[in-house]
């Protein structure tokens, strides 16, 4: 079981490691080689305090007190990063970290109704599990593959087609699973 807690500064080394680790591991084979080592580079430990440092909040979740998933948001309504440890993928760590997140959000700003973000295309499913969906075809920006994507926060509320689709696929998953 994953442990959450707020990100901190002294977070930075470990941040950039996860990001980059998990970036180059997992989700970089549709990106061009520059814009791949733009994402590294931007990623370094000062990068990343700079980004703590401007971002609304942050959480990071830890398993035998090591960092291994990380969630931003650099405004109430803009997740700017989430990311989990390669090895660590497929246990409900970035789930958990969303959800964790929308409480949040759903707690401390209740002005806000939509997250944003842009994803990679090996992120879109599991955006797709947790009731973000495409309001953008798969778009390029210097090499980099994106596709933006939405979070109605009500969704739930209403058992909207797309969360309630997404939740019986997500059941069925667990069923066949076991």
């Amino acid at each position: 079981m994953s442990a959450l807690r707020q990100t901190l500064e002294s977070d930075a080394n470990a941040l950039s490691d996860l990001i980059c680790n998990s970036f180059v591991t997992l989700a970089s084979a549709d990106w061009s080689s520059a814009a791949t080592q733009k994402l590294i580079a931007d990623s370094s430990p000062e990068a990343i305090l700079t980004a703590l440092k401007g971002s609304h909040f942050s959480i990071v979740a830890l398993y035998n007190n090591h960092i291994v998933g990380m969630v931003l948001f650099s405004k109430p309504n803009v997740m700017k990063m989430l990311f989990v440890s390669p090895n660590m993928t497929r246990k409900g760590i970035g789930r958990l970290l969303w959800e964790s997140a929308r409480e949040l959000i759903e707690k401390s700003e209740p002005a806000v109704t939509t997250i944003e973000l842009n994803s990679t295309t090996f992120a879109v499913p599991f955006y797709r599990s947790i009731g973000f969906v495409p309001v953008s075809t798969k778009f390029e920006i210097e090499g980099a593959v994106m596709t933006r994507m939405a979070c109605w926060l009500r969704a739930k509320d209403y058992d909207a087609e797309i969360y309630k689709s997404d939740n019986k696929r997500r059941q069925s998953d667990a069923h066949a699973r076991t």
